[in-house]
Parts: structure tokens; sequence; C-alpha cells
């Protein structure tokens, strides 16, 4: 059989003795963390023989669940220089060949970035760097086949990438969720502040992620998964 596990939160040695209890032996051994507060930072690159091809960053605006996962609204900003660093120290010492997303969480009390994962493939949000003017497929593909390859001089900061059905999990999450849901997590809207900005269809500078009239079937075929999803109870 399977058992489903989940990220739970406490804020006290009681509370975690009293999570601990009640799972099953099957979740131990368990791993506990430090919970970072703050926005999601994404430095994205394309490294290749020991050098940066090409680099992207986004942070991110919403996520589902909105208290910490994939993002569904993201924009991209200037690289920040310290992450840059760190991202390619890293992929230098794993003597990495490729794209690969490094991600972030930035405390928001101290400034302070805390690595959270080394992603070595194309990430969630790539449209939104394609968007931004750095087509990493194209220029990953040229380098595959021993073409030269000039950097991007530089990225548009400022544009903002929505991912739909994800943005309406976001919503039904806070509209879901149990009374005083702020109060661990003073970061996320009210109900009616996620309803109302949900509903604003456009700001100058979005895109959407996946709908694209000039080829609207892979949002076709997502709403049908979302759909089939809904029904069968995820």
């Amino acid at each position: 059989g399977t058992v489903r596990l989940a990220v739970r939160t406490v804020s006290s040695r009681d509370e975690l003795d009293q999570a601990a209890r009640g799972f099953p032996a099957e979740s131990y051994p368990l791993l506990l963390q430090k919970r970072i507060v703050g926005p999601g930072l994404g430095v994205f690159l394309l490294w290749w023989d020991g050098a940066t091809v090409a680099v992207f960053a986004h942070r991110r605006l919403r996520e589902k669940p909105p208290t910490g996962g994939v993002s569904t609204y993201r924009e991209s900003v200037p690289v920040r220089d310290d992450l840059l660093e760190y991202s390619e120290r890293l992929l230098d010492h794993f003597r990495w060949r490729g794209a690969a997303m490094v991600e972030f969480k930035e405390d928001s009390a101290t400034g302070t970035p805390y690595l959270m994962e080394v992603n070595g493939r194309f990430w969630g949000s790539l449209q939104l760097g394609i968007d931004a003017d750095v087509d990493f497929p194209e220029i990953l593909v040229r380098l595959a086949c021993g073409e030269a390859v000039e950097p991007p001089a530089s990225y548009r900061p400022g544009i903002r990438s929505r991912w739909l059905w994800g943005e309406l999990d976001h919503l039904l999450w806070i509209l879901r969720a149990p009374r005083g849901y702020r109060s661990g997590n003073s970061d996320l809207p009210s109900r009616l502040g996620a309803l109302a900005r949900f509903l604003v269809p456009w700001r100058p500078g979005d895109r959407l992620e996946v709908l694209r009239f000039s080829d609207p079937k892979p949002f076709l075929r997502e709403s049908a998964a979302w759909f089939r999803a809904l029904g069968d109870g995820a």
C-alpha cells in the first residue's frame, strides 16, 4: 500500500512532539527543517564547458500551495550577483553541462538567501525566460550541435508569467483554508483579496504561460486534465 505524507508546520516543541506521534511508522525517519518565510528566487543557467552561456532570474509572486510550492505567477528580475556566484560555483563543482535551475528562498526578515535545490533540467516556468528574450531551448540545441553561440546581452525585467490553472488552484486553497490561516502566514492575502486579484485579467507586462491564441491546443489539453483531476477528487 501507499501512505500519503505532507509537510506539517509546527510552532513549538510540544506541537512537534504531538505531530511526530501522529505519523505512522512508515514515515520515519522524519526530515525537520526551519521554515523560511519570504519570496522564492530562481537563477536559471545554461552552463557549458565551465562557463555561463545564458542566465535568467525570476521572483515568485504566487505559489501552489500558497504557503510554498510551484510558482503560479512570477516576474523576471535582474539576477543578483551573490546568487549568480553561488549558482556558478555549484555547477562548476559538479562539472555540469547543460540547463539547470538553482532555487533559493530569501528570508524576508534578514534578506539572507537559502539554497533550496538544484534542478538539472528545464523548469516549469521556462516560458517566462523565453518571453523575456532568453530562449534557452534554442541556445541549448545550438550548443549541442556544436554551433558558436553569442550569449544574450540582457533580458527584460518586469515581464510576468501567469499559469491560469495554477492560479485557480492557489485561489481555491485560500477559499478552502481553515479560519485563521493567516496567523502563521501573514504574507498571504485575505479571501476577498485573493479573489479580487485573481479576477484582474491582465496587467502591463503579463503573459499567459500556457494559453497562446496562436496555439491553443496545449491549454485545451491542460484544461481537460484539470477537470479530470477535479472529478477524481485530486
